[in-house]
C-alpha cells in the first residue's frame, strides 16, 4: 500500500574503519531512512578521537558523550563508544530515551502536511524456547502514543487498539503475556472526513422515521451497517477503495482502488460518477453510488447529486464532468 519498512538495531561504527576492512578509511557520511530515500548526515575527524558529527563535536572516546537529532520525523542519538568509535541508537519516541533492542519502523506514506511519519514496533526479546520473540509495543511518531488515540477494545480486554491521523489501525494482543504480538492495518491513501454543512433551518434527523414528501427525514449509516437498511433505496457516498457499500454495487466485494475503480466505472483524476442499479441488498430497491476519483472529485459528485437533477433510475449511470463528443 505504499508503506516502507526498516530494520533497527543499535550499531557501533568504527569511524576510521566503517567497512571493517583494516584499510583505515574514514567514514564521511551517515546515511538514515527518512521514508522518501535517505537523510545524509556528515561526518568528519577533528582531532585525535574527536569527531564533528552533524556540525556537533563528539569526543568518541567518552562513552556515553555524543549528540541527537531528527531525521525526518524520527529521533537518533549518537555517542561515543571507544576511541573513534560511535553507538547509533533510534530515540523512543514516547520517552525520549534510547532504544536498545531491536525495532521494526512502519513509514507511512507522505501525510497531508507534507512529512513521512512513522510507527516503531518495539521488539521484547525473548529469553526462553517457551518466551519467543515478541512485541513490546508500537508506538505512532504522530501523536507522542497520547493516550487519546489509544484504547482497550470493550470486546477483549487483552486487546489494545491504537489509531492515527493518517488512519493507520493498530491492535496489540496481549492474550499470549509473555509473546505479545501486533497488527497494523495502513489504509491506501491517507483518510479524510467526509462533513456537509447546511443553512441553521435544516433539519436532518438520523435514524427517525421518514415522511413522505418535502421534508423527509434521511437515515445515515455506515457502509458495514448497510445490512440494517437493506430494504430502502440507498445513496451510497464515498469511494469503493474504503466503502465496502460502494464496491459491492461495482460488482465486487473487496477494494475497488485506482485503476481499478477507473476500469470499473470510466472515472479518472478530475471526474466522478453517479451510477444507479438494483440495489445489491433488495431486488425491489434502487442504490445509488456517488463517488469521485479522489476525495475532492467526490465532492463535486455530492454537489452535482444535491441539484437533483441526476437520474437515479436503475440501470443508469453517468460521469461528469460530461465530455462532448
Amino acid at each position: 500500500m505504499g508503506a516502507k519498512i526498516a530494520l533497527y538495531e543499535p550499531l557501533t561504527i568504527n569511524l576510521t574503519d566503517w567497512d571493517n576492512t583494516g584499510s583505515e578509511t574514514n567514514a564521511s557520511s551517515l546515511e538514515f531512512p527518512d521514508g522518501d530515500g535517505y537523510t545524509s548526515i556528515a561526518v568528519a575527524p577533528s582531532a585525535s578521537s574527536n569527531w564533528t558529527i552533524n556540525s556537533v563535536q563528539v569526543n568518541t572516546s567518552h562513552v556515553g558523550e555524543g549528540t541527537s537529532f531528527n531525521i525526518g520525523e524520527l529521533s537518533y542519538a549518537i555517542n561515543g563508544s571507544s576511541a573513534d568509535s560511535i553507538t547509533i541508537r533510534l530515540k523512543d519516541n514516547t520517552a525520549d530515551t534510547e532504544i536498545a533492542t531491536p525495532a521494526v519502523i512502519i513509514f507511512e506514506e507522505k501525510d497531508d502536511n507534507s512529512n513521512y511519519e512513522a510507527w516503531i514496533a518495539l521488539v521484547e526479546v525473548g529469553g526462553t524456547g517457551d518466551d519467543g520473540l515478541g512485541i513490546s509495543r508500537l508506538e505512532s511518531t504522530w501523536t507522542n502514543d497520547s493516550s487519546q488515540w489509544s484504547d482497550t477494545s470493550p470486546a477483549d480486554s487483552k486487546k489494545t487498539l491504537k489509531a492515527d491521523l493518517f488512519g493507520a489501525i493498530v491492535t496489540e494482543d496481549s492474550s499470549d503475556s509473555d509473546q505479545k504480538s501486533a497488527t497494523l492495518s495502513y489504509p491506501d491513501e491517507q483518510i479524510y472526513a467526509q462533513i456537509y454543512v447546511a443553512e441553521e433551518s435544516a433539519a436532518i434527523t438520523p435514524g427517525a422515521a421518514a415522511s413522505s414528501g418535502a421534508g423527509s427525514q434521511v437515515l445515515i449509516v455506515k457502509d458495514n451497517e448497510v445490512a440494517s437498511v437493506a430494504g430502502m433505496n440507498l445513496v451510497v457516498v464515498g469511494g469503493s477503495c474504503i466503502n465496502t457499500a460502494a464496491a459491492k454495487i461495482l460488482g465486487s466485494d473487496s477494494p475497488v482502488c485506482t485503476s481499478s475503480f477507473t476500469d470499473a466505472t470510466g472515472v479518472g483524476s478530475g471526474q466522478y460518477i453517479v451510477k444507479s442499479v438494483t440495489s445489491p441488498w433488495s431486488d425491489a430497491k434502487v442504490a445509488s453510488l456517488v463517488a469521485g476519483f479522489n476525495a475532492a472529485d467526490t465532492s463535486n459528485a455530492v454537489s452535482k447529486f444535491l441539484e437533483g437533477t441526476v437520474t437515479t433510475d436503475a440501470g443508469t449511470e453517468q460521469v461528469y464532468p460530461i465530455v462532448g463528443a
